[in-house]
């Protein structure tokens, strides 16, 4: 019998036989339903990981200002998470500013806030966070959260900016390391370019911070807290190059995935995913000490399935 599936415009939608066939494989073969994902295109359109991520409820949107405000506060606490637990006492900490220090900062920030809002078009900010999915944790986590902002200019390009962000969950063994950006063939308009060097010139006076991550127990994780401020032709891969300069994202192709081993049944899934859908990729999302890696691609009708898996990092002191 067909799916039938309703949208968020109340209009009754049958999934498309296709997919139904997909989605009930994938479904056997992972052997837990609430992992597998699809994405009807002529619901949603056309899919990209910032709709994704909206989708799933890790975006909710907030002010420009709440924003900048985010960043400002966070490298003035210089922990991963407002919770400090696992960092050192502050009498031991060697990264909190003196107030002359402090004074500069907030200046800068001002300015940025000032060039974005007077330079963009279509701004929007989000706060980014996964904590409403924590019910599927093994592990209780410190709340974590980061402030992405993105506008257009008046060429028709789009600026993203996003904060360096703490990757616990992926980041100790090397074959998660983001790999380099390709250079982009990409051409911005004459008024782009001078709006991107003029936020990065200001980003270039807020010189990186060190900030600790889970540094008691051993771990001594510390990280650098920067602004990266990224450019592309459309919305969505101005997102993802933002978020990939920023240690939180990386994607490959299916056939560079690791880690599969992770992933129930993965012997099986991954030739069904292989023969089913094109193109694959997959998605790694890093929270801190919580990730989400998504393999999904594209079926014969146009619509998106995938499997995912959540990834923790236990703090064990």
């Amino acid at each position: 019998m067909p799916v039938l599936r309703v949208n968020k415009k109340l209009h009754f939608n049958i999934m498309k036989p296709e997919t139904e066939r997909l989605l009930g494989t994938l479904e056997v073969l992972s052997h837990n339903p609430s992992s597998t994902l699809f994405w009807e295109t002529e619901i949603e359109g056309e899919f990209s990981l910032l709709k994704f991520m909206q989708q799933q409820g890790f975006i909710k949107l907030t002010d420009l200002e709440v924003a900048a405000e985010n960043w400002r506060e966070t490298e003035l606490r210089g922990t991963a998470g407002r919770e400090d637990y696992y960092a050192p006492e502050p009498d031991y900490r060697n990264n909190l500013f003196d107030e002359e220090t402090k004074a500069f900062r907030s200046e800068k920030y001002s300015l940025l806030l000032e060039k974005i809002a007077s330079n963009l078009e279509e701004i929007e900010a989000f706060i980014i966070g996964a904590h409403h999915l924590e019910e599927y944790s093994e592990w209780s986590h410190p709340y974590y959260d980061f402030c992405v902002v993105i506008g257009k200019t008046k060429d028709k390009d789009w600026l993203c900016l996003a904060p360096s962000v703490c990757n616990e969950v992926f980041y100790s063994t090397e074959k998660y390391t983001p790999k380099s950006q390709p250079k982009s063939t990409e051409s911005f308009g004459k008024n782009t370019k001078k709006v991107l060097s003029q936020i990065r010139d200001i980003i270039s006076e807020l010189t990186p911070t060190m900030m600790y991550g889970y540094y008691g127990g051993g771990y001594n994780h510390t990280y650098n807290h920067q602004i990266f401020c990224e450019v592309a032709t459309n919305k969505a891969s101005a997102f993802e190059k933002a978020l990939s300069q920023a240690g939180m994202l990386k994607i490959t192709d299916i056939e560079e995935v690791e880690h599969e081993d992770s992933l129930n049944s993965s012997s099986t899934i991954n030739p069904f995913l292989n023969s089913e859908l094109y193109p694959l990729h997959a998605y790694y999302l890093a929270f801190w000490d919580i990730g989400y890696i998504y393999k999904v691609g594209q079926n014969s009708v146009g619509d998106w399935l995938g499997v995912s898996l959540l990834c923790e990092f236990e703090f064990n002191p």
